[in-house]
């Protein structure tokens, strides 16, 4: 697919590689978007990271129609299945919406063969600090999932011994984010905070306030990406504060809250998780918060697609009191025996229609994400069975419940009598 609007117009050529940045403070690292591999900020130019060695590489295989490859197979493999990948995804609405034209980078209006840019989207993870400890998830974005591997040994890319050391740097690299950020937001038009839990942060009510006192571009656009799992009236009082943002500086404000499916399966891979509590803050935003933008972006795992779609019921009933809910998905690629291509095809075809079914019956929907899901259905369907990843599976969840005290037998019945069989 090639934009109308986006200067570089080989086939391969990507909005997020040359304007988004995702940023780990905690860890010190960067990446182009969260499908692609990592590269380190080096401590003496925290400001590099958006043109680091690794993203300029990929840029300059995109410039000649080439995959750079690194992570970039994600969309590659969907865009092969007839699907709509990420990429596609930014370029569609790019192309849609004429205010998006805000997100190029400078650099590349006066030349469109620009291998270095200005970033004017940051994803940005402040520390791994969570009160969740998703077993999707790894100790480089949960605090949680280190204080289990204190207890039952290391697991996930990092090691205890690296987590304290991390968390030994911690307030360097963060003083060097406050310090470019602070001579760079500007050109920032869109920004996402994420965890651990940003709610759970400091720092997320600290860059609440530095915005509230500084002068900030109308339009841009703030998201915070919650797992809900926060004390309701802390809650309410942070969303009083972003009101101010819209009110005051006329930003837009989103909450993109974090949930796969709805019922005991959920609470077992979102380990910490209380529907409950997700219910009573979600609700507070439908119904007093009119001003903001509501997401639910879904993870997209074979413990999760048996019921999404109960899920998507509640959020259809939610989008009649909150017409502009949306949704967004991603799919499971790590750790890979959760991936729902490794079982037979077919094997989840029907609850995965059942979603779109729901999707397409609900008003004012919006149609590019709904053929995105289609795209990852696809993609799902496409893979080949993988016999060793679904004993994998066994052995992961065997784990996850000494580790955790859970019983995924009781869970999920269904999945017993397809990898019960399995060594």
């Amino acid at each position: 697919m090639i934009s109308k609007k986006f200067p570089i117009k080989s086939e391969t050529a990507c909005l997020l590689k040359w304007a988004w940045s995702t940023v780990y403070v905690y860890q010190g690292n960067t990446n182009s978007c969260h499908r692609t591999e990592f590269d380190y900020m080096p401590d003496e130019d925290f400001g590099m990271f958006h043109n680091s060695p690794l993203k300029v590489k990929a840029r300059a295989k995109m410039l000649e129609g080439k995959w750079p490859g690194g992570g970039c197979e994600y969309c590659r493999d969907i865009e092969l299945a007839g699907g709509m990948s990420d990429r596609m995804k930014e370029l569609t609405m790019l192309d849609a919406e004429p205010n998006l034209s805000k997100l190029i980078p400078p650099e590349l209006l006066e030349n469109n063969q620009s291998l270095v840019a200005t970033p004017t989207m940051v994803e940005l993870y402040f520390s791994n600090k969570c009160n969740m400890s998703c077993i999707y998830c790894d100790p480089s974005l949960s605090s949680l999932w280190v204080a289990e591997n204190r207890i039952h040994g290391d697991r996930g890319q990092l090691t205890v011994a690296r987590a304290d050391e991390l968390t030994a740097g911690y307030d360097k690299r963060l003083s060097a984010f406050w310090a470019w950020f602070k001579d760079n937001y500007k050109t920032i038009k869109m920004l996402h905070v994420l965890g651990g839990e940003p709610f759970y942060q400091d720092e997320t009510e600290q860059m609440i306030d530095f915005l509230l006192n500084s002068e900030v571009e109308p339009g841009t656009t703030i998201k915070f990406f919650s797992n809900l799992k926060v004390n309701h009236e802390k809650f309410t009082t942070l969303l009083h504060k972003m009101r101010r943002l819209v009110d005051e500086k006329k930003m837009n404000l989103g909450i993109v809250a974090s949930l796969d499916s709805w019922g005991p399966d959920q609470e077992y891979v979102r380990t910490g998780l209380s529907l409950a509590q997700w219910e009573k803050n979600f609700t507070y935003m439908v119904n007093e918060c009119p001003w903001l933008q509501i997401c639910v972006n879904s993870t997209i795992s074979s413990l999760s697609i048996k019921t999404m779609a109960t899920l998507m019921e509640k959020i259809n009933e939610w989008r009649k009191i909150h017409p502009e809910i949306i949704n967004s998905f991603n799919l499971l690629t790590d750790p890979e025996c959760m991936n729902p291509g490794i079982f037979p095809s077919g094997f989840f075809e029907e609850d995965l229609q059942r979603v779109i079914n729901l999707m397409s019956t609900a008003t004012n929907y919006d149609k590019a994400l709904l053929v995105h899901l289609e795209g990852v259905k696809k993609a799902i369907e496409n893979k080949p069975e993988n016999p060793r990843m679904l004993k994998e599976l066994k052995i992961f969840l065997n784990d996850m419940d000494r580790r955790k005290r859970t019983n995924w037998r009781v869970t999920f019945p269904w999945l017993v009598e397809v990898i019960d069989h399995l060594v």
